[in-house]
């Protein structure tokens, strides 16, 4: 028994001495458990504190990351959104285009504007010689227009209508409908007939076609519309309004041409009647002389009959110049025809390579020339060819038509500006059998002067800016500005 409690003992102090032993190396190893557990937190924060930038990036990285990507979100949400109104936008855009297209092409067609005239111009055919026959063709459609109204072919309904049951009610309601269509689309009518002039029939002519499509259109609920040839009626009678404005314009510049012909005429005659008188009288004063010369010729002495025979030839020699003068004036105011042509330039008014074709039977015909160049044009002109001829009226004429389309102003057929060289017309009159040494070059003096006095203020007005102190305003005369700046009358612009 006691053995066994010996051996229990000694069994128990050896699981003692064990448990002993592996308690303290459990402690042990619990103490170098929690310093290895304090090196690792001593470790872990110097680490901690080495990767905090890195972590604080990192964090801010997915910050900024996150907030790109809500902005990345509402960007393609906000282009969608853009997308769709910049669609709609050009959509309302194309269609406020073509609308203002539209209009704009109905208001050019309805303005008068000189600008755009060769738009519209309209040139008429003149139906009739005179704007009398034109009155009366006038009033033949007025009256015809007039009929229409009346007989009920200028507004027509195709539909039957009834008020309150009653047709007759509704055919009166009609009827004041047509009433009321008719006098708007007349006054619209009335208005451009009335304002119809040489650069806007075109604009008058749609304002009442337009007139008739507006109308017309109102008029669709009821059935109501005007005819075409009625249209076509009011149309005629703005034509022949404006051609009749037209030919009176004409026959009102052809009187004016003739006016100024016979008052041309009337000073050439008169001119040749002086000229006449004056060469009658001095032939009658070279007869007489000559007549005295011939009695002291045949009283002289032998010595003196060689000085007598030279002053009656001398007095023979202007006895026939006058009568040579005299008939020649004779000639000339009983040949309408017989005159001058002359060819002539104006550099400083317009430019080179612009001639003047014209003729004058004046005895002096460079009197004209200078009247030419008197006060309508800025510089005189300066004569290059002055042609006689038995038939100066055909001469121009065959010079104009050689050169017609050449011609500056395409509206008025008299006036004689040409756009022809000098050489061009040297082979003209070659090929006409006529030679002439025309003056190839222009004087154009005072042009010259000019350009040369414009320079002369240019280089002085340099200079004294140049010698003047800075600040100082040195005295000369004004300066006027260089009407020659835009190069119109140096490099023959026109």
């Amino acid at each position: 028994m006691e053995s066994v409690v010996l051996a229990i003992a000694t069994v128990g102090a050896l699981a003692a001495a064990v448990l002993g032993f592996a308690l303290q190396r459990a402690l042990a190893a619990r103490k170098q458990l929690a310093s290895n557990l304090e090196a690792a937190e001593e470790s872990r924060i110097g680490l901690e504190k080495r990767l905090k930038p890195i972590l604080d990036a990192e964090l801010e990285a997915k910050r900024i990351l996150a907030q790109a990507e809500s902005h990345l979100a509402e960007s393609v949400k906000t282009r969608a959104d853009f997308l769709a109104e910049s669609d709609t936008l050009k959509q309302k855009y194309d269609l406020a285009y073509r609308r203002y297209g539209e209009l704009e092409s109905e208001i050019n067609s309805l303005e008068e504007d000189l600008e755009a005239v060769s738009v519209g111009l309209y040139k008429p055919h003149f139906t009739y010689a005179d704007s009398d026959l034109y009155k009366a063709d006038i009033t033949r459609v007025r009256d015809y227009g007039k009929l229409m109204a009346r007989t009920g072919g200028a507004v027509r309904c195709g539909t039957e209508w009834s008020v309150g049951g009653s047709k007759a009610e509704g055919a009166k309601m009609i009827k004041q409908y047509q009433k009321l269509v008719l006098r708007a689309f007349n006054a619209e009518s009335d208005a451009a007939i009335a304002n119809v002039s040489w650069n806007n029939f075109q604009v008058m002519k749609k304002r009442v076609e337009t007139a008739l499509e507006a109308l017309n259109k109102f008029g669709t609920v009821m059935n109501v519309a005007l005819t075409e040839d009625y249209l076509k009626v009011r149309l005629e009678e703005l034509r022949l309004v404006f051609e009749c404005a037209e030919k009176k314009r004409l026959e009102r510049e052809e009187q004016r041409r003739q006016r100024a012909a016979e008052r041309e005429e009337e000073r050439v005659q008169r001119e040749l009647l002086k000229e006449q008188e004056e060469a009658a009288k001095d032939e009658e004063e070279y007869s007489a002389a000559l007549d005295e010369a011939k009695k002291q010729l045949e009283a002289s002495h032998e010595a003196e009959k060689e000085a007598m025979l030279q002053r009656v030839k001398a007095l023979e020699e202007q006895l026939a110049a006058a009568h040579t003068r005299k008939e020649r004036a004779i000639a000339q105011a009983q040949l309408t025809r017989v005159g001058h042509v002359y060819v002539i330039s104006n550099l400083g008014a317009f430019g080179e390579g612009v001639l003047k074709i014209g003729l004058t039977r004046r005895l002096d015909p460079e009197e004209r020339i200078k009247e030419l160049g008197d006060a309508s044009v800025p510089f005189p002109f300066d004569l290059h060819a002055l042609l006689y001829s038995e038939d100066a009226p055909t001469l121009e004429t065959k010079l104009h038509d050689r050169f017609w389309e050449r011609r500056m102003n395409w509206a008025n057929d008299r006036k004689e500006f040409f756009r022809v060289t000098l050489e061009e017309v040297r082979v003209a009159l070659s090929e006409f059998g006529m030679a002439s040494d025309l003056l190839s070059v222009a004087e154009a003096r005072e042009f010259r002067e000019t350009l040369a006095a414009i320079a002369g203020d240019t280089a002085s007005k340099a200079a004294e800016n140049l010698a003047s102190p800075q600040g100082e305003q040195t005295p000369r005369r004004r300066l006027v500005a260089d009407p020659f700046a835009d190069g119109s009358g140096a490099s023959g612009k026109t």
